[in-house]
């Protein structure tokens, strides 16, 4: 999806400079004019920039959460698979007639 007309700027232009902004500081404070700036860009309108903010601000829950869900499955990993049970085997008896 195209977010920005006058940049020809796609989502997932904006998503992988976040993720490169994140990589170098995590606690960074992200604007699209930061964004903008990293990729070389500049805002020329600006009528893209609340939609920007959106997918930033999107984004960034994103990898919140799946960063937490990570933490989650290493601090409480799945419970080891138990061996399957057999079968009881057959007890070989015959039926008595009488």
């Amino acid at each position: 999806m195209i977010v920005c007309h006058c940049n020809v700027l796609s989502r997932a232009d904006l998503e992988r400079t976040v993720d490169e902004l994140l990589a170098e500081d995590p606690l960074r404070v992200l604007t699209p004019g930061l964004v903008y700036m990293t990729m070389g860009k500049r805002g020329r309108c600006c009528g893209c920039f609340p939609n920007a903010i959106a997918v930033i601000s999107a984004y960034v829950d994103a990898c919140r959460d799946r960063d937490d869900l990570a933490r989650h499955r290493r601090e409480h990993p799945a419970p080891a698979p138990q061996p399957a049970v057999e079968p009881a085997a057959a007890t070989g008896r015959r039926r008595r007639t009488g």
